[in-house]
């Protein structure tokens, strides 16, 4: 038992802050916990393709669905809410 919580603090400590739980996205309704590095889903990309690659996906907010990611005021937003002169 000892060892097991030695490996699991040396695996928090290595990885990082454990993931978040449910709610846990601060104060915007518009983002949720999951693969939080929004690939595609910033004000920068609305209009164009991106393909992200699943290599890396740190477990943290994201937008919901149909939000973007606006990152002059860090919330997720409508397309047509995004601050402009995002790159």
């Amino acid at each position: 038992l000892k060892q097991f919580f030695i490996l699991s603090v040396m695996l928090i400590l290595f990885f990082g802050k454990p993931p978040p739980v449910e709610g846990d996205c601060g104060d915007d309704p518009n983002a949720e916990p999951g693969c939080g590095w929004n690939c595609g889903r910033k004000c920068s990309d609305v209009g164009t393709k991106v393909i992200c690659p699943r290599i890396y996906c740190p477990t943290t907010c994201q937008c919901i669905s149909g939000y973007y990611y606006d990152q002059n005021t860090n919330k997720c937003v409508l397309p047509e809410d995004c601050s402009p002169n995002q790159e």
